[in-house]
């Protein structure tokens, strides 16, 4: 949706940047964004008894037509880490990785145990599986990066898809200790939490006790033992 002060697509920083974002969500086709952006906006600017809203939409479809998608040096250059974020969810990662090109240097697994909720039982069912990540050193001179670019490849435990998440290291890193960094947490939280929930780049925690922590406070990357140790639910 979007705001109905600014005009602005919510969560982005300009009406220009919206736009944007939009052309790379429906990946330039008018159609698709039509039924899924204009008819749900018409419905809810109607709802919400904004006058003009036919202009509006009218504003938006120009908008679509003229403005050009994301690319993905575009998107690396973002310098708003929140709005980064959004416009890569919209990308096609796994086709940017196949242009850019990489190479597979690490393999390794782990055992796992994932809770799952049952909406039929109301209760968790815990599903063992093998989890397996690749580290891969990509190639970045397209985006403008001349040193060496390092991601996590995994795969989605509900639907397969594969999924690839830029991570800090080298040629030596552990693919597990890479993927254990990317959980950062209050230095005044270590000891004390009870379980770790991941969806996507998302993390939950279930304390063991109440933590008084502030902005100020450092901030630590967790090592591979503890964080798949306390690791009970992702998806």
């Amino acid at each position: 949706m979007i705001n109905l002060l600014t005009l602005e697509v919510l969560d982005t920083p300009s009406i220009e940047a919206g736009a944007r974002f939009l052309k790379t969500q429906y990946q330039s086709n008018e159609s698709r964004f039509e039924g899924r952006f204009l008819d749900p906006l018409n419905r809810w600017l109607q709802m919400n008894e904004m006058r003009n809203v036919p202009k509006i939409l009218e504003f938006y479809r120009e908008l679509f037509r003229t403005a050009e998608p994301y690319s993905y040096k575009d998107a690396m250059s973002i310098k708003d880490g929140a709005f980064r974020a959004k416009v890569f969810s919209v990308i096609d990662v796994a086709q940017m990785m196949a242009n850019l090109g990489h190479t597979r240097i690490a393999t390794e697994g782990v055992e796992l145990v994932n809770n799952v909720w049952h909406e039929y039982t109301q209760d968790y069912e815990q599903i063992k599986l093998h989890q397996v990540y690749e580290l891969h050193k990509v190639n970045g001179s397209a985006l403008g990066v001349e040193e060496p670019l390092y991601a996590i490849k995994c795969w989605c435990t509900s639907t397969n898809t594969e999924h690839w998440l830029w991570c800090e290291g080298d040629s030596k890193t552990s693919p597990l200790e890479a993927i254990a960094k990317c959980c950062v947490v209050y230095k005044p939280m270590l000891g004390k939490i009870k379980n770790i929930i991941r969806q996507g780049d998302v993390f939950l925690f279930e304390m063991l006790e109440e933590v008084n922590i502030s902005e100020t406070d450092e901030r630590v990357s967790l090592d591979k033992d503890t964080y798949f140790s306390l690791l009970t639910s992702q998806s």
